[in-house]
């Protein structure tokens, strides 16, 4: 918008001399169009071909280290393709349009001579003598002039706005993925390893593998896969684990059950004085939109389903379960549960673990063993693979911001060169007319990183809901040296930008750019 409506701007003189010459309105028009479909289209088409092959590919490693997904093949997706072509392509066309149109209203003579300057306006400020008298003479031009070019204010904003926004939600990703496992597997989870029986069996009985468990906190556990259903509303259905405890008093030492925001304790088992009662995980309320105190129906496909009520809704992020007594379930079930896997807490090293866990797979009525340590290794790959799209993520907001910030104080100083040039000989020196617009600029960039601050929070938000698979969620952890890191990088665009732009400050000839084209 900002690129297109100058270009117009600075080949007014151009347009006057065609209007002149004969040439009608339409030839001047399509000239112009022509220019902006083949700008348009090459850029469109150009990111459209970047974006199909560089996100999707960093998305796929993601998946792949925990699915076994074959090998990658890109099947172009015409409709968002097209959509993303002409999407951009039409709002450079339109741009060039409409600033063309509106040159063309003014006759030739008028069209040849240079456009006059934007009248300065009182501003509101004005209105408040009390704030606007003590001001000094440099901070009320700024201001007027700020509000004077309200096109360049507004998407200076914008863009600046945009790319923080983008960098905030790059580094909040980052952030929300990369603490997953220690919260997931040190602060939620404890349990080290599951072992999965053949039988089923309970840590009362005689056996060799509850001799050779006695050095572990152990608690057997029935765990199924059921399909859980909210009740008001039957198309939101989730498959999910129903966990049911031998010893619910004990099931604290080896699951944290704690609300993820605030980490306030839930309590379990249950107070059941109302009905069934069960505690969920947030990923599962979440997908049935259930809230503590909601009814929902649960059991196995192909099986009469049972109703409880949300006790609690706790916080997790690999995995959805649903955390049952087995008094409330065999007040479901009209049956005892039947327990055919250990779950088993330590203080041993990794290493260790393995190595006695590897000695106990051998013991009767063990059919496998699920090491923690290898799934939250998987983990780690995953959440790599993902750091992935995080990179390329921050990269674009890096490169957007640069490219914003760059061309609008291009646009600034070319825009107000004879408005600079007197500056110049009025006597004002090198550094005061350089801060004349970088004055501006870094008002406009602090105004559109408050904004990019909060517009950050939100699209972190819907890309972190975006991302969540049906066994991840993911944390909204952003951490404070990641807004720090997005607001300095912003800043530091904006003093290299203004640097860079100094020397053409400095090489401003005042007689050339005063000289009266008559």
């Amino acid at each position: 918008l900002t690129t297109m409506t100058r270009m117009i701007d600075e080949h007014r003189s151009r347009i006057g001399m065609l209007k002149s010459l004969g040439y009608q309105r339409r030839h001047i028009l399509k000239m112009y169009q022509l220019y902006a479909w083949i700008i348009g289209l090459s850029g469109s088409v150009m990111g459209v071909v970047i974006g199909v092959q560089v996100y999707p590919q960093a998305v796929w490693n993601s998946y792949s280290a925990m699915y076994h997904m074959g090998n990658f093949l890109l099947v172009l997706p015409l409709a968002p393709c097209l959509i993303g072509i002409l999407g951009g392509t039409l709002a450079i066309v339109i741009t060039t349009l409409l600033a063309s149109r509106k040159a063309l209203r003014d006759s030739a003579s008028a069209l040849i001579r240079p456009k006059a300057p934007k009248p300065g306006k009182r501003v509101f400020l004005e209105r408040i003598p009390f704030l606007w008298h003590p001001l000094p003479f440099t901070i009320k031009i700024t201001i007027r002039n700020l509000l004077r070019y309200k096109l360049r204010f507004f998407m200076t904003i914008i863009g600046v706005a945009g790319c923080t926004a983008l960098l905030l939600t790059g580094l909040g990703i980052r952030d929300s993925i990369s603490g997953l496992l220690d919260l997931q597997f040190g602060e939620i989870t404890k349990i080290r390893s599951t072992i999965l029986l053949e039988h089923s069996s309970n840590s009362n009985a005689d056996t060799t593998l509850n001799k050779v468990l006695a050095e572990f906190d152990v608690n057997y556990a029935q765990v199924n896969a059921v399909e859980a259903v909210n009740g008001n509303r039957d198309n939101l259905n989730f498959v999910t684990n129903l966990y049911v405890p031998e010893d619910p008093n004990r099931l604290n030492q080896f699951v944290t059950f704690r609300e993820r925001v605030g980490h306030k304790p839930i309590r379990f088992p249950p107070d059941a004085a109302n009905g069934p009662a069960v505690v969920i995980t947030e990923r599962l309320a979440r997908a049935l939109e259930l809230s503590p105190g909601d009814l929902f129906t649960f059991g196995k496909p192909g099986e009469e389903k049972v109703e409880a009520r949300v006790s609690g809704i706790m916080e997790n992020y690999f995995g959805n379960y649903i955390y049952i007594s087995p008094k409330v379930y065999e007040q479901c079930y009209q049956k005892k549960p039947e327990f055919q896997s250990v779950g088993v807490a330590s203080t041993l090293s990794d290493d260790q673990m393995d190595a006695r866990m590897t000695e106990i797979s051998s013991t009767d009525n063990v059919s496998a063993i699920l090491m923690i340590g290898q799934l939250r290794s998987i983990m780690a790959q995953v959440v790599k693979n993902l750091s992935a799209v995080v990179w390329l993520l921050i990269f674009s907001a890096a490169v957007l911001a640069s490219v914003v910030l760059y061309n609008l104080t291009n646009i600034n100083i070319t825009e107000r060169i004879r408005e600079l040039a007197t500056l110049k000989v009025l006597g004002f020196h090198k550094r005061e007319v350089s801060s004349y617009i970088s004055r501006e600029i870094s008002i406009l960039t602090v105004i559109g990183i408050s904004i990019g601050l909060y517009v950050g929070i939100g699209v972190h938000g819907y890309v972190m809901d975006s991302l969540e698979i049906n066994e991840i969620m993911f944390s909204r952890i952003i951490h404070p040296y990641s807004y720090g890191a997005a607001i300095t990088f912003t800043i530091l665009c904006n003093v290299i930008i203004g640097l860079l732009m100094r020397p053409r400050l400095n090489r401003i000839d005042p007689v050339g750019a005063l000289k009266s084209v008559e």
